[in-house]
């Protein structure tokens, strides 16, 4: 509860939230109506060791054993015991973490960056609360110009979670990891009647805004519309 304490002291002004502790009456959590605790539970789901491991992987994909170890004061044995854990959870994603002198995450590469990012939005609910995260005004930016390409509705909510698939997807073209689909997926893809690239883009390939379009339209969380020639799909 101390602990707690300290972190509601950390995140809220006293006026807002505070965790009362009191020997003779008990426990008692102030908070004003309009204030959720969205940003204290993110606060602590990242300082956990399965979230560090987890962020570190998704992107960068393969991290130094030894330097995690040493850097998070734990045994290989710990850590294996983590990824054990944690491999439990990512099968049903197709995804999966190996151990050795390197810890990698691998998988299909459209399924990272789908795991990556309902691995922070369910966490951070928003693009802002990541605080690891550098040079977020141009994600910002981009973002903003992306939503006036799309036409979507321009608000808070649509910037904050446009953000997160953004800082994703540049990301990977960062590291150069390549978008690939079997027979199967480029059949669904084609179903669709995307809207073409943005010229801004210039870093992302087509199959990199591909992937940011159809997986606005699936999310059912922005508004937004596509076309879909489903008689392609019973071929």
């Amino acid at each position: 509860c101390r602990e707690l304490q300290e972190e509601i002291e950390q995140t809220y002004p006293t006026d807002v939230s505070t965790l009362i502790i009191d020997q003779r009456n008990g426990i008692k959590l102030t908070r004003q109506p309009s204030i959720n605790y969205q940003k204290l539970l993110a606060t602590i789901f990242s300082s956990e060791l399965g979230y560090e491991l987890l962020q570190q992987l998704l992107l960068k994909r393969s991290i130094s054993t030894v330097a995690f170890c040493n850097s998070h004061y734990i045994s290989e044995s710990q850590l294996r015991r983590k990824i054990k854990e944690i491999n439990s959870s990512l099968k049903k994603h197709k995804l999966r973490i190996t151990l050795s002198n390197e810890i990698t995450i691998s998988g299909e590469e459209y399924k990272l960056r789908s795991f990556f990012f309902v691995f922070l939005f369910t966490i951070h609910r928003q693009f802002s609360f990541i605080s690891w995260i550098e040079n977020k005004a141009a994600i910002n930016q981009l973002s903003e110009q992306i939503v006036a390409d799309l036409s979507l509705e321009s608000n808070s909510q649509t910037i904050e979670i446009l953000s997160i698939w953004v800082f994703i997807i540049n990301s990977a073209v960062k590291y150069g990891w390549p978008l690939t689909y079997d027979d199967s997926e480029k059949q669904i893809l084609e179903s669709f009647v995307l809207p073409k690239r943005p010229p801004l883009l210039t870093d992302w390939k087509n199959e990199d805004w591909q992937l940011l379009v159809i997986a606005i339209y699936s999310s059912d969380i922005i508004d937004f519309h596509l076309q879909v020639n489903l008689s392609s799909l019973e071929k």
